[in-house]
């Protein structure tokens, strides 16, 4: 497989990386909060915007890629935040499997 090319000043974007953790409100339900585990270097890649109807009005979805230096800790429910935007991780993957790097597959979601 051929070895991706990816400029190190692409990796401009200063990111959260994000878990949910769910507290007791104490009356048999829960809150949940969202709680930094790093911040990291990444580069912000659009990729689609679909639109689609639903209760009677347009819902817009941009999907993005999110390519950061190699992490083994990912995992399905993580997010990563950048200034007033959310992306939501729905899957990762070693691009070129050489261990350099993690490309996310991304939608971003209101909040």
């Amino acid at each position: 497989m051929a070895v991706q090319p990816l400029d190190p000043g692409a990796f401009s974007s200063r990111l959260d990386l994000q878990r949910s953790v769910a507290t007791e409100d104490g009356q048999g339900g829960i809150t949940r909060s969202w709680h930094s585990i790093t911040s990291l270097w990444a580069a912000v890649r659009p990729m689609t915007v679909a639109v689609t109807e639903e209760a009677g009005g347009e819902v817009f979805r941009s999907t993005h890629e999110i390519w950061l230096y190699r992490r083994e800790d990912l995992e399905s429910g993580l997010r990563f935040r950048f200034g007033a935007r959310t992306f939501k991780l729905n899957s990762w993957r070693d691009p070129d499997e050489t261990k350099r790097y993690t490309v996310c597959r991304c939608e971003e979601v209101g909040v």
